[in-house]
């Protein structure tokens, strides 16, 4: 509701009748009413700018997370998972350090061992795929072909 119709609806009486206290009323009324709409927009604005900071700091969170490599990312993983930051890692003695680095390498075999059991698998069934097309392809040229066409 505007500042506007708020004073409307307090007042019924039209403003060139009335006397100077009720004029005197009407502006302190519209002055109370502005205010709260300036400290609405201002505590609005903030709220918008919150988020916006928020965004822009997921959206750098998010831009640096996809520019580390893939080794890097798994490393970032396993420190969350063991609840340590980049900084707790850096401040761990050589030998917790050479574990969970330990910790890390295996991560990454596991997953270089699954890659290429999926590569594998992949071209497997690329393979299969190719020798099916060649079959049906052949099918097809001897349905086509007359030197196979025992009717004529």
């Amino acid at each position: 509701m505007s500042a506007i119709n708020i004073i409307a609806n307090n007042h019924q009486a039209p403003l060139t009748g009335s006397s100077n206290s009720s004029r005197n009323t009407s502006a302190e009324e519209f002055r109370q009413v502005m205010q709260t709409v300036s400290e609405a927009n201002a505590s609005a604005q903030a709220e918008v700018e919150t988020s916006a900071d928020a965004d822009n700091n997921a959206a750098e969170e998010f831009s640096r997370y996809m520019a580390m490599s893939v080794a890097d990312k798994i490393k970032h993983s396993v420190l969350q998972q063991m609840g340590l930051t980049e900084e707790d890692y850096d401040a761990l003695p050589p030998e917790e350090k050479t574990n969970v680095d330990d910790k890390i390498a295996e991560r990454i075999a596991d997953m270089n061992s699954t890659t290429q059991t999926i590569s594998d698998e992949q071209l497997q069934r690329q393979a299969s795929q190719r020798m099916r097309d060649t079959l049906e392809g052949l099918n097809a040229d001897k349905k086509s072909s007359s030197l196979f066409d025992i009717t004529g």
